[in-house]
């Protein structure tokens, strides 16, 4: 049975599947969606960035991969706008998403598609585990509920509201800028400046360099931490409050949906694993915990299969290592 009472919230991750479905060679398509559920009913968020307008239609999908539900959910047609960007909601009773007589506890995964010729085209798509079935065989179940609510706010992404709170509301505004020249221009200005401006203070107070953009703002931001143990070398550690994981952020995605293993401890780690030629090669989540069972979340099936300890801490942390350059989870060796 489906939730009944109080609220819980999680992020599946969508990530590029097919090729060709990007809105420019340097931008991939990025998104994700979100399950609220509270009392009776359930609100799906559609998030998506970076995809190319002509190639619609695209389709929004669940899927379910429980043992005894395998099948795919279609939620109905997704409209993108000019920018490749949608932001839509859907609400539903908790024991009937989509009219379709499936609890949301059936969800595992979600999915942005094409149909074509009758098969399955996976645009993007995402599991809250990393046990990957091969659902495009499922069969299709319609969305026969008409009567849903249905929230679109393309116009302003919460990306953008994000990017005012970390201090880059002037970029934002140039952005807005008709005169695509001047956009790329004023842009690339001031991200160099602000990347010379925290390599120049990290190499002062750090033997470790933060050569890549991607922690930048996480210098600036948060303090560095330093009782963890010597088990990893080579990184760099932040201590990062859980409030955060309420940001839409990118860099929190990987572990989005496991804000009950940090709710009580109150913060999470996020690492930078660096390789001889200092160049950042992972980055690495890192959630409170005794090295127990019952510490490790989802039994290690969402990657977290490595503890280290805490220097001023009986408990340690489980630790999930993360290929940022190909989106994907990385098991180390043993």
């Amino acid at each position: 049975m489906a939730q009944k009472k109080g609220y819980s919230r999680y992020f599946i991750i969508l990530q590029e599947d097919e090729k060709g479905y990007s809105l420019s060679n340097d931008k991939l398509p990025s998104g994700y969606v979100k399950l609220e559920l509270k009392n009776e009913k359930c609100k799906i968020s559609y998030y998506v960035q970076n995809l190319k307008v002509g190639n619609s239609p695209y389709y929004m999908v669940l899927i379910c991969n429980k043992k005894d539900v395998k099948k795919i959910i279609k939620i109905g047609e997704m409209n993108i706008d000019e920018h490749g960007r949608t932001d839509i909601s859907f609400e539903y009773p908790l024991e009937d998403v989509a009219g379709t007589s499936i609890s949301v506890d059936k969800i595992s995964g979600a999915a942005i598609v094409k149909f074509v010729d009758g098969n399955i085209i996976p645009v993007m798509s995402g599991f809250s585990t990393t046990e990957i079935p091969e659902w495009k065989a499922y069969d299709i179940t319609d969305n026969v509920r008409k009567e849903i609510i249905i929230e679109e706010k393309v116009e302003r992404s919460i990306f953008d509201d994000y990017e005012e709170k970390i201090e880059v509301a002037e970029v934002k505004e140039v952005r807005e800028v008709k005169e695509a020249k001047e956009v790329k221009e004023a842009k690339e200005a001031k991200e160099a400046k602000e990347v010379k401006e925290v390599r120049e203070t990290t190499e002062k107070r750090e033997d470790t360099s933060l050569s890549d953009d991607i922690l930048s703002l996480f210098a600036r931001r948060f303090e560095r931490y330093e009782n963890i143990g010597d088990e990893i070398k080579r990184c760099v550690w932040y201590k990062i409050p859980v409030e955060e994981l309420s940001e839409p952020s990118e860099i929190y995605y990987p572990i989005m949906s496991l804000y009950p293993y940090v709710k009580e401890k109150r913060h999470f780690l996020l690492g930078g694993k660096y390789d001889k030629n200092r160049e950042l090669k992972y980055l690495i989540y890192g959630i409170p915990g005794k090295k127990e069972r019952w510490d490790q979340p989802y039994n290690g099936k969402s990657g977290f299969v490595t503890w280290v300890s805490n220097k001023d801490d009986f408990d340690g942390y489980w630790l999930m290592f993360y290929d940022y350059k190909t989106s994907t989870i990385v098991v180390p060796a043993k």
